[in-house]
């Protein structure tokens, strides 16, 4: 009895190497990419710590004057502020052009 390969098969014989080649670059890569996206993460941890643990006000606003975040020590000020209005009349924060 004689076993019939289709003409495909010798290509996939071919292609076989290349193939496994391209999944274990693939693998390297996204082990890469997890990699990095564990030290960004980390990198953030570390300045979120730092901004977090000063002893002055700090807060982030974005482009159209936002605030997008702020540390433990400014939410204290602004709430001093709320309740001492000659605080608040002293502090300026997004002093416009």
């Amino acid at each position: 009895m004689e076993i019939f390969y289709p003409a495909t098969t010798s290509n996939w014989s071919r292609r076989l190497p290349v193939t496994f080649a391209v999944a274990l670059d693939n693998a390297q890569l996204y082990s890469s990419l997890e990699q990095k996206a564990l030290e960004i993460a980390r990198l953030k941890d570390f300045s979120e710590n730092i901004v977090e643990s000063l002893n002055v006000g700090v807060l982030s606003v974005d482009l159209d004057g936002i605030v997008e975040s702020w540390n433990t020590r400014m939410e204290q000020l602004s709430e001093s502020r709320a309740k001492n209005p000659s605080v608040a009349s002293s502090v300026r924060c997004c002093p416009k052009n």
